[in-house]
């Protein structure tokens, strides 16, 4: 089990092979990037259940994220950043180390079947998606694959649907996608 900087992230779930950038403003979190960059280690991406939380602690958070490695990171005037990042592969948090200037997050790599495709799987899902959410910048970045930030109303129960395929046992696609089908049909009837 290795320790990662963790990087909490609101009203978004990453999966493998997602490429997407994101707005860091927090403390610790800018310490965790700065973290992962000075020391060539990944990022632990994982979704706040609440996403007014501004110091998340683990009951606050989900407990599958995913390990990125920082592509692109610009520092603002302000003491945030914007950075890219390209997501690897599925971790589950096990427990929160807190250091001075960020959280690591302690993970088990999860494991996944061979050929499991999540990825191209996943675009069968933009139909879907657009009976479910409002138009907007969201459906064009999702026909594209990029970073699902989930807008209100019903975003909650999108993000939780997005969630448990993230958090599902490392099964098909096609049995994590049938989940999720099934949750976002009930959410779009």
């Amino acid at each position: 089990m290795t320790a990662y900087p963790l990087l909490p992230i609101r009203d978004l779930v990453v999966f493998p092979g997602m490429r997407l950038p994101l707005y860091v403003g927090r403390r610790l979190s800018v310490g965790a990037v700065n973290h992962a960059v000075a020391h060539d280690l990944p990022l632990f991406l994982i979704a706040q259940r609440q996403s007014a939380a501004e110091q998340p602690k683990a009951c606050d958070l989900y407990t599958v994220g995913t390990l990125a490695t920082v592509v692109k990171r610009l520092p603002l005037d302000n003491g945030s950043m914007k950075i890219e990042v390209m997501a690897r592969e599925r971790a589950r948090l096990v427990g929160l180390d807190e250091q001075a200037d960020r959280i690591d997050g302690r993970a088990e790599i999860l494991a996944e079947p061979e050929g499991d495709g999540l990825q191209s799987a996943l675009s069968s899902l933009v139909p879907v998606f657009g009976r479910v959410l409002t138009p907007g910048p969201l459906a064009h970045a999702l026909e594209a694959m990029a970073a699902p930030q989930i807008p209100r109303p019903g975003g909650d129960a999108v993000m939780a649907a997005m969630q448990d395929v993230l958090e599902g046992p490392a099964t098909s696609v096609a049995d994590r996608l049938d989940r999720l089908r099934a949750a976002l049909a009930a959410i779009a009837a």
